[in-house]
């Protein structure tokens, strides 16, 4: 199993996507799966699966554990929250105009967040528009559809540091 996860990490790294379709033949796009990879001096580190293998770190290292097909529990919180995502994406396509989508592109360049691999990425404005409103829609059911003028993320409230206390 080793040599074969070798062997497909070389094949990946020597060839490209194009190659590879054509090697392989087309994949469904439900069968996609996606790994961040950290090179050094060989593979640093690693998070995401391939071939069946979900690759993580946790406090003592990286590992490689068997992917298991997530649980779906169709909570009443859970369909609350993507109907929420899907009101705000079709606000997003059919509502906001021009300019606001800009303010919202403008505030994602401006912003620098951490993947999982602690390397600095930027979101588009259409996720920053997602996860600032989200939260906002299901408590008070109020749209924030003007991109942030404030080029910077927010501080943290005291109600949110406490919510957060207690989580932990």
């Amino acid at each position: 199993m080793e040599n074969q996860m070798l062997m497909f990490l070389a094949m990946c790294s020597a060839i490209g996507p194009k190659e590879l379709i054509e090697l392989c033949g087309p994949v469904h796009p439900s069968h996609w799966r996606y790994a961040l990879v950290k090179y050094g001096g060989g593979i640093i580190q690693m998070s995401g699966s391939i071939a069946g293998n979900t690759h993580a770190r946790n406090r003592y290292g990286n590992y490689v554990r068997a992917r298991t097909k997530p649980v779906n529990p169709n909570s009443a919180r859970q369909i609350k929250i993507r109907a929420v995502i899907a009101e705000l994406t079709e606000r997003w396509l059919n509502t906001l105009t021009d300019n606001q989508r800009t303010a919202w592109a403008t505030y994602a360049a401006a912003i620098a967040m951490k993947n999982k691999l602690g390397e600095t990425i930027h979101l588009s404005g259409f996720n920053h528009y997602i996860r600032s409103n989200a939260g906002y829609l299901d408590a008070v059911a109020q749209y924030f559809d003007d991109g942030p003028e404030e080029l910077t993320l927010p501080d943290q409230t005291p109600l949110l540091k406490s919510q957060l206390t207690q989580i932990h």
